[in-house]
């Protein structure tokens, strides 16, 4: 699905297009609206806006960076049950074990160290 800048979009056409109901349909046009992607006019419809390649470029790197950053921020100051936990609550086993073996590995150091 490719829009040219202007192009409006209809919820109806654009549900029809993605075999979804406008329910999600028009949540997923209020984040495009967030985003800057989209402009709603109350009455009109909405529409798709005029964004560079070189603007969009900058937000997603900005954005990687800011999800990098916020990341390594949490793993140093957060202490290691609570990331434990929060990777449990999304669902991410994985990390949650190598978390919890981490914990285990330093109990262990520090022991050892007296």
């Amino acid at each position: 699905m490719e829009y040219t800048p202007g192009a409006r979009l209809s919820e109806t056409a654009q549900a029809q297009e993605t075999n979804v109901s406008r329910t999600p349909l028009r949540r997923v046009l209020a984040r495009l609206k967030d985003e800057g992607l989209v402009q709603s006019v109350h009455g009109v419809g909405t529409f798709v806006t005029d964004i560079r390649n070189d603007d969009l470029d900058q937000t997603f790197a900005l954005r990687f960076e800011l999800c990098d950053l916020s990341e390594r921020l949490f793993f140093q100051t957060t202490p290691i049950w609570l990331k434990s936990v929060t990777a449990l609550a999304i669902g991410d086993l994985h990390a949650a074990a190598l978390i919890q073996q981490a914990h285990v590995s330093m109990i262990y150091r520090r022991m050892r160290q007296g």
